[in-house]
């Protein structure tokens, strides 16, 4: 095959693969295993890239593999590339694209096998898969043959890092690497297992925590609803919720329910707010009310945002920023 040949089947193929790319960024983005919204999930936008020309001809003819038949064996003329922040949320990401039942998938890369197999070698790190369509697909008025290859790129937002300052400066052109940039490169590959692990400790930390308040997020939004409208944004009260995780822990269902009670007008002022101010249209609003009567120093001290949005609160329950 010559390398007009290949540019001429390329060009033919490249509306498809676009087309391909696109149906498997919306098949990964929008899995159920991801939770809503799942952009949040990734640290880049998920998007879908077909090769250069130039790209494609390099691969194809100058290497040192050599394809037996170069335009089928390339199977990254499109390729899609999801970053996140955790190996743990790498291995998620595994099981979506495997669950993938229109597709058929081979794993060609996994770095944890790879470890596994050569625990001393601290080198490049991502899964690659290839998935191809089982059946012929249509993205609007563009039809995808089955069979046609994508390749999936798994990675840490550190391991993108490694991978782009690498990619064309180490593993490319390795007759002119100098050995010290060769150890400076698994150097830094370490350093990023050991930051992923510490990472990891972190987040589990606070999803424990996480996971512990939201039987009292969903007992306000399911007792107080009638009374009150909420549109939860669940960011919010996060960083509301870790800020006061402290004094949150002597605090149950009933005493909210009890507060409330005795401190009825609480109900009335979230009320007149909450179409103009949007933290008083959070479950955590009333959490807030009780903390400021119960702790009003600590929460003058912990809150995270600026201090005057407590006033009204404060006010509201005839406490003195002073106390």
């Amino acid at each position: 095959m010559t390398e007009s040949q290949l540019l001429q089947l390329y060009r033919t193929d490249k509306p498809m693969l676009e087309a391909l790319g696109k149906v498997v960024v919306d098949a990964i983005s929008n899995s159920a295993q991801l939770g809503s919204p799942s952009a949040s999930f990734f640290l880049l936008p998920p998007r879908s890239r077909t090769k250069s020309e130039e790209s494609i001809l390099q691969k194809a003819f100058y290497r040192e593999k050599q394809y037996a038949n170069p335009y089928e064996d390339i199977t990254d003329k499109v390729g899609v590339r999801f970053v996140v922040l955790t190996v743990d949320q790498v291995r998620l990401l595994k099981r979506v694209v495997e669950e993938l039942a229109q597709f058929d998938k081979s794993l060609d890369r996994d770095f944890e096998e790879e470890r596994r197999k050569n625990p001393t070698i601290f080198a490049y790190q991502s899964v690659h898969y290839v998935i191809r369509p089982r059946l012929a697909m249509v993205l609007g008025s563009q039809s995808i043959s089955p069979g046609l290859p994508c390749e999936v790129q798994l990675r840490t937002l550190l391991q993108h890092a490694y991978s782009e300052l690498t990619h064309d400066t180490i593993y490319k052109p390795k007759a002119f690497a100098e050995p010290e940039v060769h150890r400076l490169a698994a150097r830094s590959m370490a350093l990023i297992e050991t930051t992923d692990e510490i990472f990891c400790q972190a987040i589990s930390r606070f999803e424990q925590f996480d996971r512990s308040m939201d039987p009292m997020i969903t007992h306000i939004v399911s007792t107080y609803s009638a009374k009150l409208t909420f549109n939860t944004e669940p960011k919010l009260n996060a960083i509301v919720l870790d800020s006061m995780r402290t004094m949150l822990k002597a605090v149950t269902q009933k005493s909210l329910e009890d507060f409330v009670t005795e401190h009825d007008y609480v109900i009335e002022r979230v009320k007149e707010r909450a179409n103009a101010k949007l933290l008083y249209r959070q479950p955590v609003i009333l959490l807030l009310y009780l903390l400021v009567a119960t702790s009003p120093a600590q929460v003058t001290q912990y809150w995270p945002f600026l201090s005057e949005e407590l006033d009204p609160i404060f006010s509201d329950l005839g406490i003195s920023r002073s106390t």
